[in-house]
């Protein structure tokens, strides 16, 4: 998942869980999976990449009101960049943002100096020029809004190896009323999909190296940040 940082920071490795201050309810609705031994630590350099390793006991899914909720010891990693300023972790949704809790605290001394970094319309039209400019390939898009025959149909995707070369691809990204939930790319030997809210998954390799995840997120920077700003706050 992708996230945008404020600007530059020093983070003090290793923290631990038990360095959080008091959190507010939305960021402790986010805290509760994690572990009282979860821990930052250095995970050294790679590229213009820092990477920051997270361990702990933690909830193996988001807890939805059971009494118990199965544990284990879980293992990611943080990979940040300070210019442009942003972070991605490699983990599910519902660990991420307790892992950049930790991190924003590490680092800026506060636990919620971070954001979603959400991909727009024009986010993913940069996305789709860059992968195509490359010759890659589009292979899978979710829309919603799309009116077929006077009636707004809720949801609609597309899927093939080349769908952008398909009737109507070009048409959903360019149309103001419909609003781009999920898009698949094809580059070199990675295979992707990025979602709106700044998530996704990395399919092709299976078991990626450094070097594959180092491609992925050169290609994201280039791709979501180094074009105009959509103005979205930086900072909750």
């Amino acid at each position: 998942m992708l996230f945008r940082l404020p600007g530059k920071f020093k983070p003090r490795l290793p923290f631990s869980y038990s360095g959080l201050p008091r959190l507010s309810p939305v960021l402790e609705k986010w805290a509760e999976v994690l572990g009282q031994d979860s821990r930052l630590e250095e995970g050294g350099e790679f590229g213009d990449y820092r990477i920051v390793r997270f361990t702990g006991t933690c909830a193996v899914k988001k807890p939805s009101g059971a009494r118990t909720v199965p544990r284990a010891l879980l293992s990611y990693d943080l990979w940040v960049k300070e210019e442009p300023p942003f972070a991605c972790c490699f983990s599910p949704k519902y660990m991420a943002y307790g892992i950049m809790i930790l991190y924003s605290q590490a680092a800026y001394g506060r636990p919620d100096g971070f954001s979603d970094l959400e991909v727009g319309r024009e986010e993913y039209l940069r996305m789709v020029d860059l992968v195509l400019g490359r010759k890659g390939r589009i292979n899978w898009l979710a829309v919603r809004g799309v009116k077929a025959r006077g009636t707004r149909v809720k949801r609609v995707e597309m899927i093939g190896p080349e769908i952008h070369t398909m009737e109507g691809f070009k048409e959903s990204l360019e149309n103001p009323e419909v609003k781009i939930q999920k898009m698949g790319f094809v580059l070199d030997r990675l295979s992707w999909t990025l979602a709106d809210w700044g998530g996704g998954q990395l399919s092709s390799p299976v078991n990626p190296e450094k070097g594959d995840l180092l491609s992925l997120l050169e290609i994201l920077e280039e791709g979501l940040l180094r074009g105009p700003s959509m103005g979205r706050e930086e900072l909750r």
